[in-house]
């Protein structure tokens, strides 16, 4: 799924039953979108499809693929940076 860009923005959420579902599901509904965090996805997902390139030729596929312009990479890797996760993990665990 990590690379389905079909689910750009979405967050699958695996629960042990009903009421477990329903509890990730209030807590997933109180979190900010974070576009950042979005294209932070973005970016990573690209990158993996993408493989060993160089760093200028890295770039222009990545903004190829993802649509982003600079400022938004930039912003979307401060983000990651600063959260100390992949993004797509699960960042309470």
């Amino acid at each position: 799924m990590a690379t389905d860009s079909r689910f750009d923005g979405e967050r699958l959420l695996r629960a042990c039953g009903e009421q477990h579902l329903a509890r990730l599901a209030v807590q997933y509904r109180r979190r900010p979108f974070v576009p950042e965090e979005l294209w932070a996805g973005q970016i990573t997902r690209a990158v993996r499809l993408l493989g060993p390139l160089d760093e200028e030729e890295m770039f222009e596929r990545v903004v190829e693929m993802t649509g982003l312009d600079e400022e938004q990479l930039m912003r979307a890797v401060a983000w990651h940076d600063s959260h100390g996760h992949l993004s797509g993990a699960d960042p309470q665990g």
